[in-house]
């Protein structure tokens, strides 16, 4: 997840991502969807107006998430996202990436000096 400067939540909620990396993208969504809410007047908000902001592709990425806990509600033939409880879900998520313990980074191999 280093690589990529912007993940989306399904990278921030992976199991093979690095627990700091993932706790930022984390923090950085749920205001998001806390500015979405704003802008929008609602808490209640419909899949369209938060798919983008999550960096997922459809309806059926962000319906996958209940699988992870997120608290998601369907409302005709669509999910719709409370942005408190998706606070509350992401700050759970950080707190489980907190006790983590974080990848120890590669060492580079050591390059022989041949003498030429």
């Amino acid at each position: 997840m280093a690589v990529k400067s912007k993940p989306t939540l399904l990278e921030a909620v992976s199991a093979w991502g690095d627990p700091f990396d993932q706790a930022q993208a984390l923090q950085y969504f749920a205001n998001k969807i806390d500015e979405q809410a704003s802008k929008f007047g609602s808490t209640e908000l419909e899949a369209f107006q938060v798919l983008k902001i999550l960096r997922l592709n459809n309806a059926m990425e962000l319906g996958a998430l209940k699988e992870k806990g997120l608290r998601l509600y369907k409302r005709g033939n669509g999910w719709v996202l409370d942005s408190r409880d998706f606070r509350r879900w992401a700050g759970e998520m950080i707190t489980r990436l907190s006790h983590k313990p974080r990848p120890a980074s590669p060492t580079p191999p050591s390059q022989s000096k041949a003498l030429f």
